[in-house]
């Protein structure tokens, strides 16, 4: 099979490319001009230089030849604006599907988010519907609920069969944005801890996500949504604990109250405090994620596309622990 993968040099999107090499298929990858695709070219994807948001036309000239289309890129939590991250997210994705279509490629997977439902009560299950109120400065969540819509219209119109994803947050080796958090949080002899750290986290290896995606290029699903949500259960205690052991520290927990981490995220998102890097995330929404159970059930995807993780959280830890080492110098 030839696949057309957007996003590559990014965390989810370079363990899509590993595991679609492994499994047999080949791999054009996307990537942007001053990107860094040596890990792409290393497992021998053809790279086509360019961005989501370019003309259809280029994208059918990138695309001839390939069955399914596998669209990771995406902005993330950042973007200066709403229109920034709608360029992208919407438009970047009409455009690539619209290029898709012209080149006749059979089937596409749209990487969404569970972003999408906001902060709704739980759970939050495929069947749940996007119509929770996101804040207008939530310009990922809005982005990534636009996406979608414009995914399922080309669905709906016959145009290709649309599967779509929906990840929490994903660690793994190439992480830029969670593991880097986490090595901030535990590089001091003492770790606050946000209650009592044994809830289950909606957290996943991106290495476990691979064989969903397998799946469906080899021909499941289309017209569907996944949550792909829940692979090993993890707690934040054992997600800290065990990045120390990778790492070498052996800090000391000292337990923050539930209570008090809830009014001071309210606090300090009262006065305007955002998150470095992400700062349409909401506090209070951080706070709830880290102190409940994971909200989003991934039955269906367990169900339907038989989804069970390739590697415990010990074996997930020691792949992120060895890239770590290894590429970012730990000793």
């Amino acid at each position: 099979m030839k696949v057309f993968l957007t996003g590559g040099t990014g965390l989810l999107g370079s363990h899509l490319a590993e595991g679609l090499r492994a499994a047999g298929h080949e791999v054009v990858a996307l990537v942007r001009p001053r990107s860094d695709s040596r890990y792409l070219g290393a497992l021998g994807c053809r790279l086509a230089v360019g961005d989501v948001t370019d003309d259809p036309s280029l994208h059918r000239e990138r695309l001839e030849g390939c069955q399914v289309l596998i669209h990771a890129a995406a902005s993330i939590y950042g973007a200066p604006s709403l229109e920034a991250a709608r360029w992208v997210n919407v438009e970047g994705t009409r455009r690539l599907l619209e290029g898709a279509v012209e080149a006749g490629v059979a089937r596409a997977i749209q990487v969404s988010s569970v972003a999408v439902y906001g902060d709704a009560p739980g759970p939050l299950s495929e069947e749940t519907p996007l119509n929770w109120p996101l804040p207008p400065w939530d310009y990922y969540g809005r982005s990534k609920r636009e996406g979608e819509e414009v995914a399922f219209r080309f669905h709906r119109e016959g145009r290709l069969a649309v599967t779509v994803f929906r990840p929490p947050a994903i660690m793994g080796e190439r992480d830029r944005l969670f593991i880097p958090y986490l090595l901030r949080w535990i590089r001091g002899p003492v770790i606050l801890l946000p209650g009592p750290g044994r809830n289950r986290l909606p957290v996943v290896y991106a290495g476990n996500l691979v064989d969903p995606f397998l799946k469906v290029v080899e021909g499941m699903g289309g017209g569907e949504v996944f949550n792909l949500t829940e692979d090993v259960e993890v707690t934040l205690r054992d997600l800290l604990e065990g990045l120390c052991r990778q790492v070498g520290k052996h800090p000391r927990f000292i337990t923050v109250p539930a209570g008090m981490v809830r009014k001071g995220a309210a606090l300090a998102e009262g006065l305007g405090f955002r998150i470095p890097g992400a700062r349409d995330l909401k506090l209070t929404r951080v706070a709830r994620l880290v102190l409940e159970d994971n909200p989003y059930p991934a039955r269906k995807a367990k169900a339907v596309l038989g989804w069970a993780p390739r590697f415990t959280l010990d074996e997930a830890l020691a792949r992120i622990g060895k890239w770590l080492r290894g590429e970012k110098g730990f000793a």
